[in-house]
């Protein structure tokens, strides 16, 4: 056995005695996907659209057939077949029209293509010409340029016994000149034309599996003489296959050399009129032209470009144009995007400075002027980060921006026109009282930003102004900034059934929650006898933030209701003022578990359980399950005294929570 360096490590067999040897080639393990049908599209024209008639399915057919005996190959015939239900009828489905078929394949360029076998019409053999047929081992067989995927395929290496050698005899295989005319850049795919055949590998183990169970059932004669009908008509087939392939072939050159002469004479009259080629070439009239005529293999003359020249020349304008359009709006996004970088990084520098939104930020005249540059000005990061001038305007304009803002702001608070020359007066914007409602994103998205579009927030104005009137200050003091900051949480709202305190920030947010919001001030220290644990400012944030952290903390069982912890300690001061009344009455409880009422008994020894001196434990929730609890309505019924120990609570009713409603009990960390 020896090796052939042309195909690597496969070893080829060098007996060739009878058949010769066998080379069965493998296909790609990958199935071949099935042709997909074009979907049609079922759009509908417009009323007043007017089809043009097509007077051609108005020829008689000996007229026709006089037309379709000048197309160069079946390909034009069964093109005019597929356009409508009509030409297919006439020229498909009818067997007086077998002679159309049979003229366009004598008249094929540049030679003609040979009969198929007698069982298959005119119509199947010009359809695998015009189209070619999908194969497990040739992939792509479009029009006339037949390919193979050499990747896809590998040479094995089978020595062929005694006992198989009746196998070749019928057995498919693929043409030997092909495989050494079209496949010789392949190195591991050549074959001399000697005596060598090459099969498909899962056809060969087919078949040899095949014989194998034949040998054993003892069925070899009647077996052989069925599969000697195949290998009668190999032959013709062969014959067949190897006819169209050399047609394939020459037509294949045939095409190369109208191509390169058509290329040659578009390059030509390209340079001539001052064009490019590729220009030329993407136009519809001369595409359609070139590649028309390259199907049919003629060559273009000058004759045909002279009727056409107009046409063509303002097809060109138009691409050039459209090309120069691409080339400023790519240059016009590319600037655009150094603006949106430019504003990025100014955020980043000061998050406290003042900046308009991105839309109003490209609108500063000088970030219109380097938006708006000339075409061939792409990039403009380096004079935005480099150059003091620009640097210099830009400050002007946002300066010029910002007092703009501030003045239409201050309008919309009620202040028009505003000025003073007291440095002890605060401006309206930056005052406490400047309050507008929030929108949300799609909303802020929709409109244009303008200041004469927000509205004041009167609730909030309104309960600003009464805490600082607590506070002994006005909102347009500047010392009303610290003030608020250093009342801690010692503001109370008065409006809840029982009085929560909590800071500016969080007292800005809970006085939407009543219609007639009231705050007032108390002490320290007696804020914290009623309202137990100091809060935490910040809790509710950190909880509901994004960071694994959160998800851990969020789903701890140490978070309580200070609603119902206010109410808990009503309860208890209630109970420290009739502590005698109690007496008796747990007296009479223990006398009547004397007497034998086991019900009551058990319902005392839970009441016990769940109270600790005297008032009830805390109920501890998750976070998410503390934000179901409060987000309930809420009722208390308070009947009588023995209501305040044990109130009944229907639910409280708050959407969103806040760190005033919120207590973390950190001894009682469990999951």
């Amino acid at each position: 056995m020896e090796v052939d360096p042309r195909i690597g490590s496969q070893p080829i067999s060098s007996s060739e005695s009878g058949q010769g040897a066998v080379i069965a080639v493998r296909a790609s393990t990958a199935p071949v996907p099935p042709l997909a049908k074009k979907r049609r599209g079922k759009k509908k024209l417009p009323e007043d659209t007017t089809l043009i008639p097509c007077y051609l399915q108005d020829l008689p057919l000996e007229i026709l057939a006089e037309i379709l005996s000048y197309a160069s190959s079946p390909r034009d015939v069964i093109s005019l077949a597929r356009c409508n239900k009509f030409f297919c009828h006439t020229l498909v489905n009818n067997p007086d029209t077998a002679f159309i078929w049979r003229r366009a394949r004598e008249c094929c360029h540049p030679m003609a293509i040979s009969s198929r076998q007698r069982s298959a019409p005119d119509v199947a053999s010009a359809r695998i010409v015009a189209r070619g047929p999908k194969s497990r081992i040739i992939h792509s067989l479009r029009g006339y340029v037949f390919a193979i995927r050499g990747q896809n395929i590998r040479a094995i290496d089978s020595a062929v016994e005694e006992r198989y050698k009746d196998v070749v005899a019928w057995i498919p295989r693929l043409e030997q000149p092909v495989v050494v005319d079209i496949y010789a850049e392949f190195t591991f795919m050549i074959f001399s034309q000697s005596s060598r055949v090459c099969v498909r590998k899962t056809d060969w183990e087919q078949a040899v599996d095949e014989l194998n169970r034949v040998y054993i059932a003892g069925d070899l004669d009647a077996y052989l003489e069925e599969k000697q009908r195949l290998a009668d008509r190999l032959p013709v087939i062969m014959e067949h296959a190897n006819t169209l392939l050399t047609w394939r072939n020459d037509r294949l050159k045939s095409t190369n050399i109208t191509k390169k002469a058509n290329k040659d004479f578009t390059k030509s009259y390209a340079m001539r009129m001052g064009w490019s080629m590729y220009e030329l070439l993407q136009t519809q009239t001369y595409g359609t032209l070139f590649w028309s005529r390259l199907a049919a293999l003629e060559k273009i003359t000058k004759g045909d470009i002279e009727p056409i020249h107009a046409t063509l020349e303002a097809e060109i304008i138009a691409i050039q144009e459209h090309r120069k359009r691409s080339i400023a709006e790519r240059a016009y996004q590319s600037r655009r995007d150094d603006v949106e970088k430019h504003y990025d990084r100014l955020k980043s520098a000061d998050a406290n400075q003042v900046l308009p939104t991105l839309p109003e930020f490209r609108k500063l005249s000088v970030m219109k002027v380097m938006q708006e540059r000339a075409p061939d000005a792409t990039d403009i990061s380096k004079d935005l980060r480099n150059s003091p001038l620009i640097d210099k305007l830009l400050k002007e304009d946002l300066e010029r921006w910002r007092e703009g803002a501030r003045a239409g702001l201050a309008a919309v608070l009620g202040f028009p026109g505003w000025r003073t020359a007291s440095k002890k007066r605060l401006h309206p914007v930056d005052r406490l009282t400047a309050r507008c409602p929030h929108l949300d994103k799609k909303q802020r998205a929709r409109e244009e930003w303008n200041p004469h579009k927000f509205e004041p927030d009167t609730k909030v104005i309104q309960a600003i102004e009464q805490i600082l009137i607590r506070l002994g200050t006005t909102a347009e003091d500047p010392a009303s900034l610290d003030a608020v900051k250093d009342v801690g949480t010692r503001l109370a709202c008065v409006a809840c059934p029982h009085s929560l305190r909590m800071d500016f920030n969080n007292a800005v947010r809970h006085c939407k929650r009543h219609d007639q919001p009231r705050f007032d001030l108390v002490d320290e220290d007696l804020a914290e006898v009623a309202d137990g644990d100091a809060i935490e400012l910040g809790l509710v944030a950190e909880v509901m933030g994004k960071s694994k952290e959160a998800q851990k903390r969020c789903g701890l069982r140490i978070y309580g209701c200070r609603h119902c912890r206010a109410m808990q300690a009503m309860a208890a001061v209630v109970a420290s003022a009739s502590g005698e009344s109690n007496s008796e009455q747990t007296d009479n409880e223990q006398t009547d578990e004397q007497t034998g009422t086991a019900q009551t008994s058990t319902e005392a020894t839970k009441t016990t359980k769940r109270r600790k001196n005297g008032v009830p434990e805390a109920k501890l929730f998750s976070f998410n399950g503390l934000r179901s609890h409060v987000k309930e309505k809420c009722e208390v019924l308070l009947l009588s005294e023995e209501a305040l120990l044990t109130p009944h609570i229907r639910r409280h009713g708050i959407t969103e929570i806040g760190d005033e409603d919120v207590f973390c009990q950190k001894d009682s960390e469990t999951a």
